[in-house]
């Protein structure tokens, strides 16, 4: 198929293959989160949505180690207390873009996906990750705050084994490749060398069934695992704003931005 001229955002590379539209993340060294990169994020979701020509979005990392390590550290501490709550109101509305995006998604998660970069894969319809070194991480307790009801709830949805849910979010635990495909997280594990190729047949494929039809499955597939989302969001929101701006949430990410073990007290 033609390949279309690339449009790049500041953090974000575009592309047109066919009917696939490809995203991949460019914001080295580790593709942090901020303010600007989810707003991006969520208006290419929405460019792609309304999108006659799109069938299916596939969203790859151009970094060779990391999907997205998660939020901007820095720039959440540069906020004053009573603003530290936004960048993650910006991740949950992107969370919820991703959800109810009604034609089929792909991620492509070439190495780690931690915190908020593996936030945003949870609301993918698939996840293939590198086989090589691919992680995924939803350690929210080591910064003092919760991954929140609604994605303790997805998470819960979507595993295998119950006890390794309960190991990341209660301890925090980073789950190595074959851990994440027996415990249900991920679709499906690819060398990460073949990874965009394969991932990108996998989509043209996807983007050859019917796309009304595929939106209608998508929804109630989501309702039947996530119940009410909107009403999550708004309690999520609320999860994160009771704990952001006190002093575990302070401590740790202070730890996380000097790189040393938080001390909670």
């Amino acid at each position: 198929m033609a390949l279309m001229p690339v449009e790049t955002a500041s953090f974000v590379g575009k592309e047109k293959i066919g009917t696939v539209c490809v995203l991949r993340m460019n914001r080295p060294p580790s593709n942090n989160l901020n303010v600007d990169f989810l707003r991006q994020l969520r208006g290419l979701f929405r460019e792609a949505a309304q999108d006659r020509d799109t069938r299916c979005l596939l969203l790859a990392s151009a970094l060779p180690k990391y999907f997205s390590a998660g939020m901007d550290i820095d720039a959440i501490i540069n906020l004053p207390l009573e603003r530290r709550f936004e960048p993650f109101g910006e991740l949950l509305d992107l969370y919820r873009e991703i959800t109810l995006f009604p034609k089929p998604s792909i991620a492509a998660i070439n190495g780690y996906a931690f915190l908020g970069g593996w936030i945003m894969a949870m609301g993918f319809d698939f996840r293939y990750l590198a086989q090589e070194n691919g992680k995924i991480a939803l350690s929210e307790i080591k910064m003092g705050i919760s991954p929140t009801t609604m994605l303790i709830r997805a998470m819960t949805a979507m595993a295998a084994k119950q006890s390794l849910v309960k190991e990341m979010v209660f301890t925090g635990k980073t789950l190595l490749a074959q851990e994440a495909l027996d415990g249900g997280f991920v679709d499906k594990l690819i060398p990460k060398d073949s990874l965009h190729e394969e991932s990108l047949r996998e989509a043209q494929r996807l983007a050859e069934l019917p796309m009304h039809a595929y939106a209608m499955v998508k929804k109630s597939y989501k309702e039947a695992l996530l119940g009410n989302l909107e009403a999550d969001i708004k309690k999520s929101k609320e999860e994160f704003l009771s704990l952001i701006s006190g002093p575990e949430a302070q401590e740790g990410f202070k730890a996380m931005q000097e790189k040393r073990r938080p001390k909670f007290i």
